[in-house]
């Protein structure tokens, strides 16, 4: 799973804010974050984020046009369209983040 938007908890350990705001706690020590919205985001990591997005997109998008064709890539063998239904939401995930970028 990748961040789609790293914050610090008061732990001082990086989360995905969503996970944050489902739980409502600090998953480390489980202390509850009444604001979550004032957790200050990881630049850091929302940079690294983006360079490995931009590095292995590409091969992302030949996993995904192998699995819509069904044909032999690790990711698509032996499950044809299925396959590519299975990596639906997460490209999804990727162009929104990539459209917020």
């Amino acid at each position: 799973t990748l961040f789609t938007e790293p914050v610090v908890t008061p732990s001082g350990e990086t989360y995905d804010l969503e996970t944050i705001v489902k739980h409502g706690a600090d998953p480390l020590t489980r202390e509850p974050i009444e604001d979550c919205g004032k957790l200050p985001p990881n630049r850091a990591m929302r940079r690294q984020v983006d360079s490995f997005l931009e590095a292995n997109l590409s091969e992302f998008v030949k996993e995904l046009e192998a699995a819509a064709e069904g044909s032999g890539s690790q990711t698509a063998k032996g499950s044809g369209g299925q396959a590519f239904l299975d990596l639906l939401p997460m490209l999804t995930k990727i162009a929104s983040l990539l459209g917020q970028r």
